[in-house]
């Protein structure tokens, strides 16, 4: 029995126990009493009790290993085996291995007892592992293995091909195989002879398969072997394969058949004849002796009862566009197929007149469905037969009279123009005339009438709007008619539009007649005058615009004040051309240009177009602060009216004080309105304050705008993994933002309120820009902030102390637990006369710590962080 309560009471602790030890669960915080009597058949003896016992203080656990000595590494393919000799006191290990050079470990074992460990590895990447020994009391430092890597494994031959098939087609042989393990290539040959002798089909073969020419008459073996840098494998041969007889073939082609062999034909066969596009050509290759033939479509449905002798048959009375299976057999009943072909019936064909090249008065004649010589004539003019013409050739018609009537013409089969052998006809109106411009001023216009028959004379008339008092509206004619005909204009006035109507002429025709006017639409030409506008696109450059007929044609400009640009350009036949490298305006003086357009490349001024003038813009600098997690803060400066067409320009921060400046270094170029990394001069006092300023010139001469800056807009984060807080200060009003990459990249982000906003979805170890702007197109930048994303660190721990009986440091865990994982902790003391920080223990997950040997009997200073995704800041307690 025993007792927990100084003999007040007694427990059980065994009956008729036999052996003459016990062990039983005790409170370490109570003192016990055992008695025990003796027995036997006969009775018991009196108790005998133990002296009281306790209340016990486990021991303290045993000291942590030593470091193992060395860890070797082992590569094979794929594969990477760590080693290591035990050290004294250790139960279990750590495995971890890096593959980026330390930046990155991972885990490879957790309280593994063997001293060895193997793990996949890339061939291609060099490891160091690292392995750490443990028991009860804690855990070694790290050892890690040297570098080890990259591991090329040895080369080996490739496997033996699995099996060749072949596949047999006339004339031809294909042969096929599975890729083999670690082949590069293949050698393959063939025998013909039973394998007395072999031929090479193809050397160092990169595909699977290879088909080359073959005697149907011979049987084939073919011969595959597996290659690469290494060696090759054993050769793998196919089965024998042939000889190989062709089946039959049957062609269906559409026929056309000439006249003599469409009466014969169709005589024969007491079906109407339909010369055009309704026979057909069979013809069974591969096959001898007779043959008979069916359709599945009508009239050949039927097995036919006459024999085909030869290898071709004709046959008639198909439908034009429908699509027809004929089948071939090798006897009268067309029980046994010898083979198919399916073809369709072509459409009626078709003639075709154009006037492509040619002028208005000829026309051009083909035919397409027809792959025979054709024959044409006109109804009123070209009434003569005309041909033959080839299946592929063009036919070009004799001169037609005068534009806008129409013709007639009718396509033949055959000689003779028979109707029975009609194959198409068409009409044609002829193309009218058309007017177009050659050369144009404000003042002038040069005409061109194309297309017009020769000696056929023609009268113009010339309308204005607004009605032009100059101008002469009576008819006019030109002299002769030619195929080209040039006329002008002149003295026309600026920002009016010209309507020109040509008319027809001749015999009794009253010129200008309405009756006989050139269509108004083909013949009537209308043109504008033209216009040239400007407007500024940035402070140094502008656009020139024209409009009106103009458009589409070569222009050319000249500035003529100030002359900063005496020669003639040309702008090509765009609409608008860009001038840069101009003054800007400043303050109260804006500078002033005048530029001219011309219709002629020497600029001249008899032909100048329009002349404008305006004046550049002046600029304004605006600045906001450019800041960064790794670097210091720099000005972002934005010079506004500036963008792409504008030339560079570069920037300068000073610091002033009083009658001192302190000048920073001169930067850029900027290619835009935005110049980044304006280095700023060290503010000596608190009344200093910033001036930027933007140059013209590499060497900040020559300034364009300049800002003063006292409380620039300056844009901060806070960062905790893939989410951060973006706060803008300096800013008054509602705010945008943007990122030059990640989830913000695509589109202007806001408007923002208040003085931060929260994002998220960014990509750790990415390197993100965000830009406040102050309007909603991310158009006007206020400000910058780069940073790499990455875990918030936990806070400090809480309420560290030490207790020195029992000599454990015991702490809470931090109010802010950071981001990226669970807490862990790194504890670290300084030994007793040293000054080098000891690691004790780390990646620890409990708020207390016994520390034994290994920071020594009297530790002076101890320190604890916590970690998560990232390293908190140590805290310091002293030690003895």
């Amino acid at each position: 029995t025993y007792s927990s309560t100084g003999g007040a009471s007694w427990e059980l602790a065994a009956l008729d126990h036999s052996a003459t030890s016990i062990t039983i669960s005790a409170d370490n915080a109570k003192t016990y009493i055992v008695g025990v009597r003796a027995g036997n058949d006969n009775g018991w003896s009196g108790w005998r009790n133990s002296p009281s016992a306790g209340p016990y203080t486990p021991p303290y656990p045993p000291p942590p290993p030593g470091a193992v000595a060395s860890v070797s590494v082992t590569r094979a393919d794929g594969t990477l085996t760590a080693s290591w000799n035990a050290p004294s006191g250790a139960t279990h290990y750590h495995v971890t291995y890096t593959d980026d050079g330390a930046q990155s470990w991972q885990l490879a074992a957790l309280d593994q007892s063997a001293t060895s460990v193997t793990i996949t590895a890339d061939n291609a990447k060099t490891y160091i592992v690292g392995v750490r020994a443990k028991n009860s009391g804690g855990g070694s430092n790290w050892t890690n293995s040297p570098a080890s890597g990259p591991f090329t494994p040895a080369p080996q031959p490739p496997d033996r091909v699995a099996s060749v098939t072949v596949t047999r087609a006339d004339g031809a042989l294909t042969a096929s195989w599975d890729a083999a393990s670690r082949a590069t290539y293949y050698h393959v040959t063939y025998t013909e002879d039973g394998a007395q002798s072999w031929q090479l089909a193809a050397l160092d073969h990169t595909e699977t398969s290879i088909t080359f020419d073959a005697d149907n008459a011979k049987t084939y073996i073919v011969g595959v072997r597996a290659k690469n840098s290494s060696g090759g494998s054993n050769w793998r041969n196919s089965p024998s394969a042939g000889p190989y007889t062709p089946p039959p073939t049957l062609t269906a082609v559409e026929h056309f058949p000439d006249q003599s062999s469409v009466g014969a034909q169709a005589q024969s066969q007491t079906i109407d004849p339909d010369p055009k596009w309704s026979w057909v050509k069979l013809t069974l290759s591969g096959h001898t002796g007779n043959w008979w033939y069916r359709a599945n479509v009508g009239p050949h449905t039927a097995c036919s009862t006459n024999a085909v002798t030869g290898a071709t048959i004709i046959l008639s009375g198909l439908t034009a566009g429908t699509t027809y299976t004929y089948t071939a057999y090798s006897d009268s009943t067309c029980s046994t197929a010898l083979d198919s072909a399916t073809f369709t019936t072509i459409t009626k064909p078709t003639i075709t007149l154009s006037t492509p090249t040619l002028k208005p008065t000829y026309a051009i004649l083909a035919i397409s469905g027809w792959d025979g010589q054709w024959w044409y004539k006109g109804q009123y003019f070209d009434t003569d037969c005309t041909g033959p013409v080839e299946a592929d050739a063009t036919a070009t018609t004799s001169t037609l009279p005068v534009p806008r009537d129409v013709y007639n013409y009718t396509a033949y089969g055959a000689a003779g123009c028979d109707s029975a052998y009609e194959l198409d006809d068409i009409g044609i109106q002829t193309p009218y005339p058309t007017l177009s411009i050659t050369a144009l001023s404000s003042t002038g216009a040069g005409l061109r009438l194309n297309d017009w028959p020769v000696a056929d004379p023609w009268y113009y008339k010339v309308t204005a709007s607004p009605a032009d008092p100059n101008l002469d509206t009576t008819c006019q004619t030109q002299a002769s008619g030619q195929n080209e005909s040039d006329f002008s204009l002149s003295n026309l006035q600026a920002n009016t539009t010209y309507t020109v109507r040509i008319f027809r002429g001749g015999g009794v025709i009253t010129p200008c007649s309405v009756g006989y006017r050139l269509d108004t639409t083909q013949s009537a030409l209308q043109f504008t005058t033209p216009t040239l506008t400007a407007s500024d696109i940035g402070a140094t450059s502008a656009k020139l615009t024209v409009s009106g007929s103009q458009v589409g044609r070569p222009w050319w400009y000249k500035e003529v004040s100030p002359a900063v640009f005496g020669d003639c350009r040309s702008a090509g036949t765009s609409t608008s051309v860009v001038v840069s490298g101009l003054e800007p305006s400043s303050g109260q003086y804006p500078n002033t240009y005048r530029f001219t357009a011309y219709g002629d490349p020497d600029c001249s001024a008899a032909q100048a177009i329009e002349t404008v003038s305006f004046n550049t813009l002046s600029t304004s600098l605006s600045v906001g602060k450019e800041r960064s997690d790794n670097a210091a803060d720099t000005a972002m400066l934005t010079l506004s009216p500036w963008g792409a067409n504008d030339p560079v320009w570069y920037y300068q921060a000073s610091a002033v004080g009083g009658t001192m400046t302190v000048t920073g270094p001169c930067g850029g170029p900027a290619t835009g309105a935005i110049g980044t990394g304006a280095i700023l001069p060290p503010l000596t006092h608190g009344n200093w304050y910033y001036i930027y300023s933007a140059f013209e010139r590499s060497d900040c001469k020559n300034d364009i705008a300049s800002v003063s800056d006292t409380s620039a807009v300056v844009l901060s984060l806070v960062k905790a993994g893939t989410s951060a807080t973006l706060s803008i200060g300096g800013q008054s009003g509602n705010w945008w933002y943007k990122a030059d990459t990640g989830p913000h990249s695509s589109s202007c982000q806001g408007p923002v309120s208040g003085t931060s906003t929260s994002i998220t979805g960014l990509t750790l170890g990415t390197r993100h820009t965000y830009t406040a702007h102050g309007d909603g197109a991310c158009s006007s930048p206020l400000a910058s902030y780069a940073f790499t994303a990455a875990h918030a660190p936990p806070g400090p721990v809480v309420d560290p102390f030490f207790r020195n009986w029992n000599r454990t440091l015991y702490w809470s865990a931090p109010t802010e637990r950071g981001t990226g994982g669970g807490l862990t902790y790194d504890i670290e003391c300084i030994k007793q006369n040293t000054s080098t920080w000891h690691r004790a223990a780390s990646g620890y997950t409990a708020t207390g710590y016994g520390f034994q040997s290994q920071c020594g009997f009297y530790p002076t200073k101890f320190r604890v962080r916590a970690k998560s995704g990232a390293d908190g800041p140590w805290v310091e307690i002293a030690g003895y």
